[in-house]
């Protein structure tokens, strides 16, 4: 049998259309919030980034007090500053939708062919910082410029975007899970 112009058309398209919904697919699970046991007690709720697919936004809720959380997020850099391990502990200048504060570096660790950095923004009252974050539907982050400081001198891609849809549900699946693990 022999293929008329007209069918090789209906199977391209067919193919076309296959691989877009199998491209959509994979993206939405790629972007869609993981709830895991950490030291099997403690939550991390986590969801990847949209410029650094890597780079994580973090909720983690500590098995000690379950209605608190840290809020922090990675970097991964391949800048290889050598004074990039001065920053761990200090404060950081960053912009969270357009508003300027300080975060703190917590750690960071040799990945790849550079360093993945772990930022913190603080600890909050989860329900309090769950309230608050549900008026943003993206939380874009960057590491800005302050004083001294040059971000580009440490961090190559010094933003990310994450988005926030289904935090809440989330962070309440996570919370559930951290209260089943004290009983």
């Amino acid at each position: 049998m022999v293929l008329g112009s007209r069918n090789i058309h209906y199977v391209v398209v067919k193919l076309i259309i296959l691989l877009l919904l199998s491209t959509t697919s994979l993206k939405a699970e790629d972007y869609s919030w993981s709830i895991e046991k950490i030291n099997e007690k403690n939550v991390m709720v986590s969801m990847n980034g949209q410029i650094q697919h890597g780079d994580r936004l973090y909720f983690y809720i500590p098995s000690t007090n379950c209605n608190r959380v840290e809020n922090l997020f990675t970097f991964y850099t391949a800048a290889n500053n050598s004074n990039l391990k001065n920053l761990q502990d200090k404060p950081l200048a960053i912009k969270i939708n357009d508003n300027e504060i300080y975060a703190n570096v917590r750690f960071m660790f040799p990945m790849l062919m550079g360093h993945q950095v772990w930022i913190s923004i603080g600890n909050y009252d989860l329900e309090t910082h769950i309230d608050f974050l549900q008026s943003y539907e993206k939380l874009n982050i960057e590491i800005i410029d302050k004083d001294s400081f040059k971000s580009e001198e440490y961090f190559d891609i010094p933003s990310n975007i994450w988005s926030l849809k289904g935090l809440t549900e989330a962070i309440e699946d996570g919370k559930s899970l951290c209260l089943a693990s004290l009983s």
